[in-house]
């Protein structure tokens, strides 16, 4: 029963209506992507801007969907003392979309080719328009193309 569970919820993820069509920012990623060789990226290896950064964070990303940090930057954006992972280079800051939901959770997947997918899942349902926000990552390479999206499931 639990693996019958566990099959369902990520069919529903995957064939789930996305949440913030509409939205400038919302950019789905093609079947190409996830056929490619591709990665998700582990919690430890991102967070959200902190809220008190948020505006500072947006006005960064103005014109495009992703920005080079240093070390520095992605801490002081964050709200840590130092950035999300250690002795990584490749340290971004990358558009992102939000509910106001709970049960919920940012996945981050990166293909061989550089593309990127930031994609706000959660179950439930979701109040409010999407929120946009940014998030640090570190990045196995340099981003190619960005892709955001919500998904949900009921």
């Amino acid at each position: 029963m639990l693996r019958l569970s566990a099959i369902f919820l990520c069919v529903a993820l995957t064939s789930g209506a996305y949440a913030c069509q509409g939205e400038a920012w919302h950019s789905v990623p093609p079947v190409e992507f996830w056929a490619s060789q591709h990665v998700e990226l582990a919690a430890t290896s991102y967070r959200e801007v902190a809220p008190a950064e948020r505006a500072r964070a947006l006005s960064l990303l103005e014109g495009r969907g992703f920005v080079p940090l240093t070390s520095a930057e992605a801490a002081a954006l964050s709200g840590t003392q130092a950035p999300p992972v250690q002795g990584i280079a490749n340290l971004h800051l990358l558009r992102a979309l939000r509910l106001s939901t709970t049960n919920s959770a940012f996945a981050i997947f990166q293909a061989s080719s550089g593309e990127v997918a930031v994609s706000f899942q959660y179950l439930g349902s979701a109040d409010g328009p999407p929120q946009r926000t940014a998030l640090v990552v570190a990045l196995n390479q340099v981003p190619a193309k960005l892709y955001i999206s919500c998904r949900g499931a009921k």
